[in-house]
């Protein structure tokens, strides 16, 4: 009787072994859910880090903008295809360019 004891008691032993390591695999709290939480982490992390690239830009071209007027002369020109009183544009497409050196 106590040989089978003992092997239900690990085979009861192992059967909560396996369901706990299930459960902390699967569950909603468990490895999988914190993989995925730490891939969106990073992703974000990326994220941020391109938004403050693009806000450091921003700035540097707003102070620009405020001090310069050459500088916004050009914005104004680059962006906005604004031009001087009597100034021609001419535009020359880009296989003229080759042909012409």
């Amino acid at each position: 009787m106590r040989g089978t004891d003992t092997k239900r008691i690990i085979a009861i032993s192992a059967a909560l072994a396996a369901a706990s390591i299930l459960w902390l695999i699967f569950s909603p709290y468990g490895w999988l859910r914190l993989r995925k939480i730490e891939q969106e982490n990073r992703d974000l992390a990326r994220k941020i880090e391109k938004l403050e690239e693009e806000n450091r830009k921003l700035r540097e071209k707003a102070d620009c903008l405020k001090g310069d007027k050459p500088c916004f002369e050009d914005v104004a020109r680059q962006e906005y295809g604004l031009v001087r009183r009597n100034e021609i544009i001419i535009t020359i497409p880009a296989g003229e360019r080759k042909k012409g050196k």
